[in-house]
């Protein structure tokens, strides 16, 4: 993909941040193939890899993978909003606001404790729009219908 990720968008803003603390240097967008192994390689366990890449954002209209400092993402190729992020061995979706409710119905999470220790959740680090995915069967509506309000440039 060669991505129009748009660092400047208020939507990315919170998640750049979160992705930059601790001082995290990783290219700010890299294609996904800019590393050679990034099911392995890129700080996600290659099963989130395949749920955000292949799962997921297969289910879009044009291609959407990259490598989202240093984290295998989707990004709205039109307007270069975020959609998702491997998120070691979890990851995360930005929804529509109207789908949040369904998706906490449904057994989706906005709250983790990492087994490494600290815990996000994810309205506060990435944005009130953002969940942690679960392998719901409601996703890929969720994740389409998140790319259709994130894409009016498209």
């Amino acid at each position: 993909m060669k991505s129009s990720m748009n660092p400047e968008h208020p939507a990315n803003q919170q998640v750049i941040r979160y992705l930059r603390r601790n001082g995290r240097q990783a290219a700010l967008i890299a294609a996904a193939d800019s590393i050679p192994d990034p099911y392995m390689e890129a700080g996600s366990h290659p099963e989130i890899v395949e749920r955000v890449w292949n799962g997921l954002g297969a289910k879009f209209p044009r291609d959407a993978r990259c490598l989202f400092c240093g984290t295998p993402a989707l990004i709205h190729p039109g307007t270069g909003v975020v959609l998702a992020l491997g998120l070691g061995t979890r990851y995360g979706l930005r929804i529509p606001p109207d789908c949040t409710e369904a998706a906490i119905r449904a057994g989706a999470k906005t709250f983790t404790d990492w087994t490494t220790g600290g815990s996000m959740n994810t309205r506060e680090d990435l944005g009130e729009d953002w969940i942690f995915g679960a392998w719901l069967a409601d996703e890929v509506q969720w994740c389409r219908a998140a790319y259709a309000l994130y894409g009016r440039e498209d």
